[in-house]
């Protein structure tokens, strides 16, 4: 009986902890884009030499910000979470109860090893001076608010890529912005960035369940499609390599966000301009 009790107690205390840190990353992750917003006034005003920043109106080159709110397609209820897993696992974002995404063991970024075919990024054509800056800041917030090692943005040619692979053939992939670059740089999966591109999720978690720690490994990752303008697609991507890193809902809705707000830059349609 007495051990009945202590399960019980100690049962109530991690949902507790569970629904606390839920909160408590949640208005983190509020602050962090409340601070993006500012840092992005304070550089239009440093670039356009104002003696001030007072109730500065947003350039036209950076995102709605308003949208950087991020809007769950499906709430989090306290009856999803299954407490007899760990705490850390609850929400994961490979959870029965997580966000429709797909997932996999396969790594879409890897250094290069003998036996995986992979591609470099080619790199980054500069774009205009307001756009490429707002895309680089959506890029570091992204890695820095969610703690990962990595974040890009990348272009893919959907014509190219979907050819056959052949190492002689110029690269698929373009990074747009980078932010925590691995060196030496690592090679991609063309198939996978595809494939969220093209899959009903438009979104591919990566979990390593055997992870070792091989020095530019990648433990866990997510890749979220931004848009596709002709035939140039656009992927947001972020990998860690700690192997404690367990990405969440959370995590998803913060890259989605983020996806579309840097997609309303890249992609823009009529009524977004």
């Amino acid at each position: 009986m007495d051990l009945e009790e202590m399960a019980d107690q100690a049962s109530k205390e991690i949902q507790k902890w569970a629904d606390q840190n839920r909160k408590d990353k949640k208005a983190e992750l509020a602050k962090k884009r409340k601070d993006y917003k500012k840092e992005l006034a304070r550089s239009a005003s440093q670039r356009n030499n104002l003696d001030t920043v007072d109730e500065m109106p947003t350039p036209p080159a950076t995102p709605d910000l308003n949208g950087l709110e991020m809007e769950e397609e499906e709430p989090i209820r306290d009856g999803d979470i299954n407490y007899s897993r760990r705490p850390s696992l609850a929400e994961s974002a490979n959870s029965e109860k997580s966000l429709d995404l797909k997932t996999t063991s396969t790594t879409p970024a890897f250094p290069k090893r003998r036996g995986r075919q992979g591609v470099r990024a080619q790199p980054a054509v500069r774009l205009g001076e307001d756009l490429q800056a707002v895309i680089d800041l959506s890029t570091q917030l992204v890695a820095e608010s969610i703690e990962m090692d990595f974040a890009y943005v990348i272009a893919i040619d959907m014509a190219a890529a979907a050819e056959p692979y052949d190492p002689e053939r110029e690269s698929p992939l373009r990074f747009v912005a980078v932010h925590g670059m691995p060196i030496p740089a690592p090679q991609f999966s063309v198939d996978l960035h595809l494939e969220t591109l093209t899959s009903p999720q438009n979104a591919l978690l990566y979990v390593n369940n055997d992870y070792t720690g091989i020095s530019g490994e990648f433990s866990t990752g997510l890749l979220v499609k931004i848009g596709v303008k002709g035939n140039t697609g656009y992927i947001l991507g972020t990998f860690t390599e700690d192997q404690r890193r367990v990405l969440n809902q959370e995590d998803l809705l913060f890259l989605r966000s983020f996806s579309r707000d840097i997609g309303r830059q890249l992609v823009p349609t009529p009524s977004s301009n």
